[in-house]
């Protein structure tokens, strides 16, 4: 695991033990056997629990051991729930569909109610729901990753929400503000795929210190950058930093300094050097930062070409599953709604990329159309039911992929519109962006 930011008050709570002066310690152990009754030597098994209890009051700690915790919470009380060993040993899924963390704490008090230390994952619907919802609650030194659709948010401001040194990254949206929502965001990275701050109404957000991916929020205030922050991948929840990202060193200086001693970085995770990434790598963002949009038609950060369709942002293609065995499957989204569109492989890397119809290539080499799709609301993914694995597919077209070689992956897809970038700049198909895999 990469050096963190240590939590300090984590040693504390486990050299004092138990009790305090003014407030109790209970524990959460989710091997526990149930109900158990708070203490170390028997701790209960449920987060929920735990706080509903008449015996747990305001000012207590909820320390939890590691492991996942599958619970939809609903917290309302002045507590702090702590993790013992951070969001990379200690998960939350949801129980049910809905939020998976709802901090309810009391009105205008967003720090009274923190939650600290824990992954926040998976939700599974309705459409458009939160992982977390806050109408008053301080999020702490979290993880929340998205399963990517389903228009799933990552942070939901329903009226305050404090949201400190954590990474929000993979969802559809990072963070909504709504109704008479207020927002403040500190030394916070976001990175997701169709919006990372939507501000429905409310009040303007108090941003520092943060990564704002494609969101203009928090312009003029101090510290932010727009763009990618070059993590590993964040599409399958590996939030550390890659060399050069430019959250290193460009945290809150008000924070603690990192384990090295260097300025804190933006986000959960500090640069770690020896830290390996997933075999997943985003590539060739197609949008214009690098190589030129053939027609002056940049995209956001990371999502390619702008295509025709003012709806539309550009496309991106992500990875999930494995290399061995191979279970991967590449996913485009942002495509025009119904695009004809090609998975093409390369075995080598043509840097910054080249023209491309509408978009720019950066796959090159021995090129192989692997499959052939149509798109459904703008996505599109391969390989399907009744496919060949990639592996398979490649080694029928005369490319068999050996362990530890590189392929790299885009798409390109129909949009018939001849005068958005008309020949011969460029065409009428365009390209997402590419992502590298280490098989």
């Amino acid at each position: 695991m990469s050096p963190r930011k240590v939590l300090v008050r984590l040693a504390v709570v486990v050299l004092l033990g138990v009790d305090g002066p003014l407030a109790n310690t209970w524990y959460v152990d989710a091997s526990a056997a149930p109900p158990g009754n708070g203490t170390p030597g028997s701790p209960y098994a449920s987060i929920q629990y735990a706080h509903d209890q008449a015996t747990t009051h305001d000012s207590d700690t909820i320390f939890v051991a590691p492991g996942t915790y599958f619970e939809n919470l609903v917290l309302s009380k002045r507590v702090t729930v702590q993790s013992a060993a951070g969001p990379e040993l200690t998960t939350l899924r949801p129980l049910v569909a809905g939020p998976i963390l709802t901090l309810n704490g009391p009105v205008d008090e967003m720090s009274s109610l923190t939650f600290e230390g824990f992954r926040i994952t998976g939700v599974f619907g309705p459409p458009g729901t939160e992982a977390v919802r806050s109408y008053d609650g301080k999020l702490l030194q979290c993880i929340v990753s998205g399963t990517p659709g389903a228009g799933y948010v990552g942070f939901s401001t329903q009226y305050d929400g404090n949201v400190v040194d954590c990474t929000i990254a993979g969802h559809d949206i990072g963070i909504a503000q709504w109704n008479v929502g207020y927002t403040f965001l500190r030394n916070t990275i976001l990175w997701n795929k169709v919006d990372d701050f939507r501000l429905y109404s409310g009040f303007i957000p108090f941003i520092e210190y943060c990564a704002m991916g494609n969101s203009p929020m928090g312009y003029g205030q101090t510290g932010n950058f727009q763009g990618n922050p070059d993590l590993c991948y964040a599409w399958t929840g590996d939030m550390h930093l890659l060399a050069g990202s430019p959250c290193i060193d460009a945290g809150d200086p008000a924070l603690p300094n990192d384990a090295d001693g260097s300025r804190g970085d933006i986000g959960y995770h500090a640069y770690d050097a020896a830290y390996s990434c997933s075999p997943f790598t985003e590539y060739c963002p197609g949008d214009g930062s690098g190589a030129a949009c053939p027609c002056s038609n940049s995209g956001l950060a990371g999502r390619g070409c702008d295509p025709s369709a003012t709806f539309q942002t550009g496309a991106l293609v992500y990875a999930s599953g494995a290399t061995s065995p191979d279970t991967l499957v590449l996913h485009a989204f942002g495509e025009m709604p119904t695009a004809l569109t090609i998975f093409l492989q390369g075995n080598a890397t043509l840097g910054s990329g080249v023209p491309f119809g509408d978009g720019i290539r950066c796959a090159g080499g021995v090129l192989k159309r692997l499959y052939v799709k149509s798109a459904s609301g703008g996505e599109a993914d391969a390989p399907g039911v009744g496919d060949l694995s990639i592996t398979a597919r490649s080694a029928a077209l005369g490319d068999p992929i050996l362990a530890g070689e590189r392929r790299y992956y885009q798409t390109y897809y129909r949009d018939a519109n001849a005068n958005f970038c008309p020949r011969p700049q460029g065409s009428t198909f365009n390209a997402s962006s590419g992502v590298k895999v280490v098989w």
